[in-house]
This record gives structure tokens, sequence and C-alpha cells, in this order.
């Protein structure tokens, strides 16, 4: 590795030891704190999406021909993402009324570990090199990051779809089922297990 990588290393090392430290000081008043976040992330069709969609990317990892994709790293950056997305992508959507503050700087923090230095570490770990793939990484994990916290922010509410974060009580506020998202969540599955499978076969 150059010295310019190492330094990569370090400085996002001390970063995500500082986002660390801004969500156990915030613990209470971020959203991802909160035990209403976990109430509302725990609804039966979150869960169920979330296993389906991590045996499938875990279960293609091997078969995709990407040396840095494995079992690990797939089951790791899928499990951050739904855990952490839709408070991530809400936060820094919100931030255009609340402005930056230290909520926004931890989402940031969060979003870029949780897409793309998760991932390169472990790739250190294992093989004692960094990714020649991070940039690309970065990229193309921080859009599906920002579509699984869209993704999972959906709501079902008085029979219509909705965007939960939309609503100024989320976590808090009392949503509806999953009967009026499923044909627009059915979708977007389609489409992501289409995009896994083309990455299979090559199409892409």
């Amino acid at each position: 590795m150059t010295a310019g990588l190492w330094a990569y290393v370090a400085a996002w090392c001390l970063v995500s030891l500082g986002g660390l430290g801004l969500l156990w000081w915030g613990r209470g008043r971020f959203v991802i704190t909160r035990t209403a976040y976990w109430r509302w992330l725990g609804r039966p069709w979150r869960l169920t999406t979330f296993a389906v969609g991590l045996v499938g990317i875990v279960v293609i990892a091997p078969y995709t021909g990407d040396p840095y994709w494995d079992y690990v790293d797939a089951s790791l950056m899928a499990t951050l993402a739904f855990v952490t997305a839709p408070w991530a992508v809400a936060t820094l959507w919100r931030a255009r009324r609340t402005g930056l503050g230290p909520e926004v700087v931890a989402a940031v923090i969060v979003w870029l570990f949780s897409a793309s230095w998760s991932y390169d570490g472990w790739i250190l770990l294992r093989d004692g090199a960094y990714p020649l793939t991070w940039r690309d990484n970065l990229i193309a994990s921080s859009c599906l990051y920002a579509f699984a916290g869209v993704f999972w922010g959906l709501d079902g509410r008085e029979g219509r779809m909705a965007w939960a974060p939309a609503d100024a009580a989320w976590p808090q506020a009392v949503v509806g089922g999953f009967r009026a998202i499923w044909p627009l969540a059915g979708a977007i599955m389609l489409f992501i297990a289409l995009l896994m499978l083309s990455s299979v076969l090559g199409w892409v």
C-alpha cells in the first residue's frame, strides 16, 4: 500500500471512532438511538424483506466474479444498510430544514462506514492489501445504501403509500400496514434481484 492509502485508512479509522463517539453522546436524542426507531424498523414486512435480501446477496456473493465480494462483507454491508440507512437517509433529507448538526455529521460517517469503510477494512484484514475497487465500491454501494434508506422508509398510511420520515413525529408516528406499498416494494425487490442476477450471469 502507498503512503497515501495508509493515510486514508488512518483517517477513516479516526473518523469512524469519532462517529461512534457522536452516537454515544447523542443517545436518546439521535433517532437511531431511540427505542421507537427500533420498533418502527422491526415491523414484519421490513424484517421479511431484509431476510430475503440478505440470503440472496450472501448466496450469490461467491459467484459474482468479484474477488473482494464474499460472505462476510456481503452480510456485514447488508445488515448495516438495513439497520442504519433508513435513519441516515432521513437525517440528511431533514437537514434541509434542520441544518448541519451533530446528528447529520453522525449520519454521514455511518453512511460512509456502512457503504465503504467496513468493506475496505474487511478486505485489508483478509488479504493484507487494500481493495483496488475501493473508489468504485464507494460510489456503487452509496447508491444502493441510499436506495435501501428510501425503500425501508416506506409506510402504508390510511390506505396510501407514504415515506415515514416525512412525518414530523417519525419514528413515533402511527403507521399503517404493508398493503398500500406492496406493488412498489415488489417492483423494487424484483429490480434488485435482476440486478444481482445480472452480475452473476455477466450481463453487466
